[in-house]
């Protein structure tokens, strides 16, 4: 869903406010902008007014002078909006460490416990890993989108 909204009524979140914007995206950006495109659309915004993507092409907006666009509004609750449980792991015991989040659709969810083995998502398929550590974060720990937890396993008896 759109709507028309002022851009000075956007509320920037800090981590959007304390990021160094990347000049080669806003010139690509601006390219955009000049061939036409209507770039306000791919501002996303939720219900409260929040910015939740689309930083750079509302600077470009504001930086143009323009003060009002029609951005796309994010009526659902998103995992980056709320309180969520994030389960932090390595593949190899001396490789690095990872960070998924828990789900209404994660198996098993009782099971969780550092030490114990999670099946996760990677972009290389599922794949088991030991929990690290697990902690429940307002906003996600990294600024890419965050690859679920499949299932939880009990740990061994050997172990």
């Amino acid at each position: 869903m759109t709507i028309e909204l002022n851009l000075k009524d956007i509320i920037i979140p800090d981590k959007f406010r304390q990021s160094i914007p990347n000049d080669y995206k806003i010139a690509n950006v601006n390219i955009d902008y000049d061939n036409g495109e209507d770039i306000a659309k791919e501002i996303v915004v939720n219900t409260a007014g929040e910015l939740i993507d689309g930083y750079i092409r509302y600077l470009v907006l504001v930086h143009r002078g323009v003060e009002r666009a029609e951005v796309t509004i994010l009526n659902k609750v998103h995992y980056k909006n709320m309180p969520t449980k994030y389960v932090f792991g390595k593949h190899k015991p001396d490789g690095k460490t990872y960070v998924w989040r828990m789900t209404r659709k994660t198996k098993h969810p009782e099971r969780l416990a550092v030490g114990n083995r999670v099946q996760v998502a990677t972009k290389h398929g599922d794949k088991r890993i030991t929990v690290e550590k697990i902690e429940v974060l307002d906003t996600p720990p990294v600024d890419t989108p965050v690859r679920k937890v499949r299932e939880c396993y009990q740990k061994s008896r050997e172990q």
